[in-house]
């Protein structure tokens, strides 16, 4: 018997990864295997006879699910003495499978200390200072981090915080009731790969939806005592009202005061400026050496000296675009319209001659690739567009 291949099939399996021919192969083995070895497994991991007669149901359905399915696909090559064979088989080793059954199901009862080893594969240490936004990431408050890309299941529960995937860039966040395992002054990161944008909810049932290249930290005291964050980047915030606890965002030099509002808020690192878009509600803005509240309808910018203007004349089609999918430009720059576009591409650096003074309106859906969309802007125009390693050379 081969219990290292053993093992190993078994930890992809219990990460979803493994194919039609590596599960034969695990089920031709499981056979094999003493069944006390099975056993010694799994089963200081159950709790109570109740809970494991429960979970081997549960997950002995999964496998049959399974092996369904591996019969449809290789149907010619099975006969009913098979089927019946690995039937058995996954009957013997449905008790294998209990604790990753319970870790994404049942895991309150092990929220304590039964991180389990599937999840600590998944969560590594990051020395890095910064995660980087090439995938959707997640840094937790004690440094360890997550890359969502590989992530098998639906949810996953570290140190007190779940994190529950509603759809593909789409995350809910909350916290176990009385339960803080960080330091009270830590925050953990979220942030959306450049491409894409990614939706959290929050425990207290607040919406942000974070624009490609962006990041949010949330602190790890999120809803007890504060509800305060710090935005890198540009985000949409559906606040839910709480008097009591009031939802504080810091972006640059600026930091928004909000009870309950919709607003956009933008200030990437490449930005000299940060600009608060109010939908709807209101919301202070302040500065080390500025303040203001504005209304519905208006913009706050604040520039590097740390001044605030107010900007009544508001284009929120314009600036609300991204969560529609779109960029949509108003008579605007060739360096605002490539600015724009190296939030959303991979360019590491754009060159543009100084005689182009060209205007451009138009709008474009962000899910073309980018020569597309450069191709688009030469047809309306006389420029020319050359991509270089990441480098765009724009000419007239």
């Amino acid at each position: 018997m081969d219990y290292q291949r053993l093992n190993l099939l078994y930890q992809k399996y219990c990460t979803n990864s493994l194919n039609p021919e590596e599960f034969e192969e695990f089920i031709q083995l499981i056979e094999d295997v003493d069944e006390e070895y099975l056993l010694s497994l799994s089963a200081e991991n159950i709790e109570n006879d109740s809970d494991r007669d429960f979970a081997h149901d549960n997950v002995f359905n999964r496998i049959a699910n399974q092996i369904d399915d591996l019969e449809k696909q290789k149907k010619d090559l099975f006969n009913r003495k098979t089927r019946t064979l690995y039937y058995k088989a996954a009957a013997s080793i449905a008790v294998l499978f209990v604790f990753s059954y319970f870790l994404y199901t049942y895991h309150d009862k092990y929220k304590d200390n039964h991180e389990t080893e599937e999840v600590y594969k998944l969560i590594s240490n990051n020395n890095s200072p910064t995660i980087t936004n090439d995938n959707s990431n997640i840094e937790f408050a004690d440094g360890k981090t997550l890359d969502l890309d590989f992530l098998p299941n639906d949810s996953i529960y570290y140190k007190g915080i779940s994190i529950v995937r509603a759809g593909e860039n789409d995350l809910i966040i909350n916290k176990e009731a009385g339960l803080v395992d960080f330091d009270m002054h830590t925050f953990h990161m979220f942030a959306a790969k450049k491409g894409s944008t990614l939706k959290l909810t929050l425990p207290d049932n607040s919406i942000v939806q974070l624009n490609s290249g962006s990041s949010i930290k949330i602190s790890s005291s999120y809803g007890i005592n504060n509800r305060n964050v710090m935005l890198k980047g540009e985000g949409y915030f559906e606040v839910a009202h709480n008097k009591q606890i009031p939802f504080v965002v810091e972006v640059k030099d600026a930091k928004i005061n909000v009870l309950g509002t919709n607003f956009n808020l933008s200030g990437y690192d490449q930005d000299n400026h940060v600009k608060a878009t109010l939908i709807s509600g209101s919301i202070a803005v302040n500065t080390i050496s500025d303040k203001t509240v504005i209304k519905p309808g208006q913009q706050a910018i604040v520039n590097n000296q740390s001044t605030i203007h107010i900007n009544n004349n508001v284009n929120l089609a314009q600036i609300l675009a991204w969560r529609e999918g779109v960029f949509r430009f108003q008579d605007e720059s060739i360096e605002f319209i490539m600015s724009e576009l190296s939030k959303w591409y991979n360019i590491n650096d754009v060159q543009i001659s100084n005689s182009i003074k060209d205007k451009f309106t138009g709008s474009i859906k962000r899910t073309k690739q980018l020569k597309d969309v450069l191709n688009a802007l030469e047809e309306v125009s006389d420029l020319q567009f050359v991509i270089e390693e990441g480098r765009v050379m724009v000419t007239k």
